[in-house]
């Protein structure tokens, strides 16, 4: 979720943070981060809601619905269904399948019978596809993020299920109007039970193929562990050792001789800095 540059006239653009952008949205969720739809328009979660009694990002409140609005004001609300909420705090801007009709935009829905599950829905409000709930209510799955990570080059979704419990790291593919599981890992993490903090894992080619690979902490928090996604699943490329455990997010930036550079602060108060 980069700062946020966002023209309003000829003479005046709006620069904010993810978060400071919510000024432009009537009812948006206390903790929402702002996404981009680049040159258009902005999405936020809106519509706080207490129906959920969940609490896996630190407080009560979730959204019942996704707004899309440009500088004219609101395009397009979005709202799930009265016994669901959105369990996250920012709607992923996705380009997942190839029509005209623009991008989708990726929340993670969930409901106190089945649990969470990954919808994606057109700007008009349509869901393109969605997953199986995870069946449970009370069970949570965490969106990383999407783009060319298999062999094939078929685009998929990232998400890490129940990263608390048992985290198992999932790569989903469009069929039709369904999302289908590709392929899995266990062991893994991407979140603190009650933390804010939704960027302990992120997408990077961290081995220099041209494809996205993943970058999450195990199931303890004390190593990142980088996945490249292989025929068969999910490989692991490489554990760094973070000498303590993870408290913030994680970061990636390209080196200027190639390659990658991560960073993360753990526990006991240290950034370190891998190569």
């Amino acid at each position: 979720h980069p700062p946020l540059a966002f023209a309003t006239g000829e003479d005046e653009v709006v620069v904010g943070s993810a978060l400071g952008a919510t000024a432009w949205f009537a009812d948006p969720l206390p903790d929402a981060r702002v996404t981009e739809i680049p040159g258009s328009a902005l999405v936020a979660p809106v519509g706080p809601t207490d129906r959920y009694a969940h609490g896996v990002l630190g407080d009560w409140l979730e959204a019942s619905a996704v707004e899309v609005r440009d500088q004219a004001g609101p395009l397009t609300r979005i709202p799930v269904d009265s016994s669901e909420v959105i369990e996250g705090t920012s709607a992923m801007v996705l380009e997942l399948v190839s029509n005209d009709s623009g991008p989708e935009l990726l929340v993670t829905v969930s409901d106190a019978d089945d649990g969470a599950r990954l919808r994606a829905y057109g700007l008009d409000g349509a869901v393109i596809a969605e997953s199986e709930p995870i069946g449970q209510g009370n069970r949570w799955m965490h969106q990383i993020g999407a783009g060319h990570l298999a062999p094939d080059g078929e685009p998929e979704i990232i998400a890490v299920r129940t990263p608390h419990i048992g985290g198992i790291v999932q790569a989903w593919r469009v069929v039709g109007d369904r999302l289908v599981l590709a392929a899995t890992a266990e062991g893994y993490s991407s979140h603190q039970l009650g933390s804010a903090n939704l960027d302990m894992a992120l997408l990077a080619d961290a081995d220099g193929d041209g494809r996205l690979d993943v970058i999450v902490p195990t199931q303890s928090m004390d190593e990142l562990a980088l996945l490249a996604r292989t025929d068969d699943g999910f490989g692991e490329l490489e554990r760094l050792a973070l000498d303590g455990r993870l408290l913030t997010n994680v970061a990636a930036t390209a080196a200027q001789d190639g390659g990658l550079v991560f960073a993360a602060g753990t526990d006991d108060g240290k950034l370190r800095i891998f190569r």
